[in-house]
């Protein structure tokens, strides 16, 4: 069975909204990812990046960009691989 592998950049400000990792079923890309994510619950007003991921068996992805939108983060969909 194809699984796919879904890519999502996230741009946001002030603490990352980490229960939408759970409602997407996504996980950071890489340590600098999730590095991001942690850095961006220390006082700061800087804006942060990082991609996320998650995995389906469908070819279009399942993103939920208008709850990612409600927690003020920009979505950017950049790639879908097809994982054997």
């Amino acid at each position: 069975m194809k699984t796919y592998e879904h890519q999502l950049r996230i741009t946001w400000k002030g603490n990352f909204p980490i229960d939408m990792l759970r409602h997407d079923a996504a996980y950071p890309q890489t340590g600098t990812d999730a590095s991001a994510i942690q850095q961006s619950f220390q006082p700061s007003r800087k804006e942060h990046t990082a991609v996320i991921i998650t995995h389906s068996r469908y070819a279009k992805s399942n993103w939920t960009h208008e709850r990612w939108h409600s927690f003020l983060c920009t979505t950017e969909e950049l790639m879908t691989y097809v994982c054997t």
